[in-house]
């Protein structure tokens, strides 16, 4: 038994300093806007809540929603963190919620629809259905899925450096990031780039490109797809390997300079 625990130690010893080490960044992070709260704005405020959510789960963090709403009332980031958090008595506040990030933000069209769709699928306390609520929500899903689909069509069928730009990301999105791809040990190198939609445009999507060497391609699709899931970036994004489209030298022609490059031991 000893033989094996030391054995499961040194196998996972650095994916263990990794997480202590993101922990440290979101306890450090939620700290310095935590010390300032009465000055934060509404995006400090939003990602305060994020953080201990984190950190903590939901509980003690819809005041932090509440106070960025009074001070950006249709802020799509507090209205999105409200109707998350709230319990299952607050129904009607949650569908409320809901029904004003719908209008004020077309981004998130489809994941309001999405989880009104869900809140209106179970019976209220007393039993009743909305069923002139749920088909109006139902029908905003439907047109929300389809946008959804033609967005993704545009990311995946226009030209790869076609309306890309720099990064956007944070210090601390970057943070979160990066370790992330260093967990990988077959990329050596990675860029970043934000692509613009005409779908979404206020939408934040990225492209991904990485360097893959010693991989085959099928191990490669399977790294990209995978990547695609799990980053924790704060937008959709295509994950691309270098190789004959796009090929190593157009990347590092379009693609701006790496954001990440494994350094050799």
């Amino acid at each position: 038994m000893a033989h094996f625990d030391r054995k499961w130690c040194k196998e996972h010893a650095s994916g263990w300093k990794q997480h202590h080490a993101y922990l440290g960044r979101v306890r450090q992070r939620a700290d310095t806007l935590a010390a300032s709260t009465a000055r934060n704005s509404a995006d400090e405020m939003v990602e305060l809540a994020s953080l201990l959510r984190r950190l903590h789960g939901r509980s003690g963090v819809r005041g932090h929603y509440e106070r960025a709403l009074q001070l950006t009332p249709d802020h799509a980031g507090a209205l999105r963190g409200m109707a998350e958090c709230l319990p299952a008595s607050g129904r009607d506040l949650r569908l409320g919620c809901l029904g004003r990030l719908y209008d004020t933000s077309a981004p998130d069209h489809w994941w309001a629809s999405r989880t009104a769709v869900a809140v209106l699928e179970q019976p209220a306390a007393d039993g009743s259905m909305d069923e002139k609520a749920l088909k109006l929500w139902r029908a905003r899903l439907k047109d929300a899925g389809e946008a959804e689909e033609r967005a993704w069509e545009e990311m995946v069928e226009t030209p790869f450096f076609q309306a890309i730009g720099r990064h956007d990301l944070s210090e601390f999105e970057r943070g979160e990031f990066l370790p992330a791809i260093a967990r990988q040990p077959a990329v050596a190198r990675a860029w970043l780039v934000r692509k613009q939609l005409r779908e979404l445009p206020h939408r934040r999507c990225y492209i991904l490109f990485l360097e893959l060497p010693g991989l085959e391609d099928e191990d490669r699709h399977d790294l990209c797809r995978a990547l695609e899931s799990s980053l924790d970036l704060p937008g959709q994004v295509l994950a691309l390997w270098a190789g004959h489209s796009p090929t190593l030298e157009e990347i590092a022609r379009g693609a701006f300079e790496p954001v990440y490059t494994r350094t050799r031991a």
